[in-house]
């Protein structure tokens, strides 16, 4: 077969970021016992006061208002504008909220025109959802059926946490006419089974999940299956507790899948950096600016996976500014990037 017109552009997105209880915390230590607080100073509580002492004139009170600004009330804004920035056929986006498809969708929304968005029918509880936009030009909107229950009945769920509306699995088909932005008729597969899924923190359920996905596309001979995971992979595994991104690779390659990130997915390609500071919650996982690298979370957690050798990788970039380029070393989330995730994107064409 020839290649299509234009290569299928797959990017994958977390616009997850703390929690607005969490954000509000940011100033403050957490709370020792009664027993070991100093005598009441008139500067206001201790934790107050420490930041005071640290930041006089009031400057952590304006940095934590930009926080909160940009992290929780313009969130949404801010990650329907980082996607309608870049060219793409598919987004598989996670951790997403509830209220985030109908904003996605919005007459207002940068995506409207362009994209329409595909949510599971058992949304989570908790706002964290996967998900799945879809070029108008290049899909019909109405051939699609979502499949996640299927899925999910293939899936080993006593082993495997997955919890509502972390996987979404749908099958669609192109557009047979019109503008060959995605696909010319008789040149590419015209139906696609697509899966979003974001994995438990360990990765305890990517495994489970990818292997039930395999498994659904073995039962639709006919479509085209292209996964868009946060699997949470560490560099580091711990047989039965932390899945490592050594172990995910064979898996996928075991099943005739690549990935964006080839057959061996490294320290290199990671997409998390996450350090917690001393102010705030869960002070045990606190690390210093000398120690955010090798105390923090900075792990290869995010792939798009295609069958191989079928597909081939045309090209394959990450984003962590909202402006179309990496920045190497530097902590998410930030002011201007409201996710703990860098965006993934990958070109990939038929062979």
């Amino acid at each position: 077969m020839s290649p299509p017109t234009h290569p299928l552009i797959c990017p994958i997105v977390s616009p997850h970021s703390a929690s607005p209880s969490l954000l509000r915390a940011l100033p403050f230590a957490p709370t020792p016992p009664t027993s070991l607080l100093p005598p009441p100073s008139p500067a206001g509580p201790p934790q107050v006061h420490i930041v005071n002492t640290v930041s006089p004139g009031g400057a952590w009170q304006s940095l934590k208002t930009s926080m909160l600004a940009s992290l929780y009330d313009n969130k949404t804004a801010r990650t329907l504008a980082i996607l309608a920035a870049g060219r793409h056929d598919v987004a598989f986006v996670q951790e997403a909220a509830s209220a985030f498809p109908a904003a996605a969708q919005a007459a207002s929304s940068p995506l409207h025109a362009s994209h329409f968005v595909v949510a599971p029918s058992d949304c989570s509880k908790s706002d964290q959802n996967s998900l799945v936009l879809l070029s108008r030009v290049a899909f019909d909107p109405g051939s699609v059926r979502e499949l996640s229950d299927r899925a999910l009945a293939l899936c080993p769920t006593a082993n495997a946490p997955v919890a509502p509306g972390d996987l979404l699995a749908v099958s669609v088909e192109a557009v047979a006419a019109g503008p060959a932005d995605f696909s010319a008729p008789g040149e590419a597969p015209t139906k696609y089974l697509l899966g979003s899924f974001h994995g438990d923190t360990n990765g305890l359920a990517s495994l489970p999940v990818l292997r039930a996905m395999h498994a659904l596309a073995q039962q639709m001979p006919d479509h085209t299956l292209v996964f868009g995971l946060d699997a949470n992979t560490h560099l580091h595994a711990k047989p039965g507790k932390v899945l490592g991104v050594a172990e995910f690779a064979d898996a996928f390659t075991s099943l005739g899948y690549a990935s964006c990130w080839g057959a061996t997915p490294g320290a290199s390609h990671y997409t998390t950096f996450c350090a917690r500071t001393f102010l705030q919650p869960q002070l045990q996982k606190a690390c210093s600016m000398e120690e955010r690298a090798t105390k923090g979370d900075r792990n290869p957690k995010d792939f798009v996976l295609f069958p191989s050798p079928q597909w081939e990788l045309e090209a394959v970039a990450r984003d962590n500014t909202g402006e179309g380029r990496f920045v190497e070393e530097m902590v998410l989330p930030t002011l201007a990037f409201p996710s703990d995730h860098a965006l993934l994107a990958a070109t990939i064409a038929l062979q």
